[in-house]
């Protein structure tokens, strides 16, 4: 019985100290989980700024509103897509 006793003894204390261990990494990655999301909206909203005021710098050339559009349904935002964007919007327009 005593044998018993220290062999369950010796697995609950490893079994504690793991648990301990594991918390304290859990609560760590928490912690940089939430770090890194506020850096990433903080840099979502840098990045559509900048967009915008891309946009809004060449009048007549590119609509600001074409590119939020593209950054917040994740496309990339190249001339390309952009004019290809307004095209699209420009069409729906005309048959309005």
């Amino acid at each position: 019985m005593n044998i018993f006793h220290s062999f369950v003894s010796s697995y609950t204390s490893i079994l504690t100290g793991a648990i301990v261990i594991e918390t304290v990494i859990i609560v760590i990655l928490v912690f940089r989980y939430v770090q890194l999301y506020s850096h990433l909206k903080r840099a979502e909203k840098f990045a559509s700024d900048s967009a915008r005021a891309a946009a809004l710098a060449v009048p007549g050339g590119i609509d600001s509103e074409v590119v939020m559009k593209l950054l917040k349904n994740g496309k990339p935002v190249t001339l390309d897509t952009v004019f290809e964007a307004m095209e699209q919007q420009e069409r729906l327009q005309q048959n309005q």
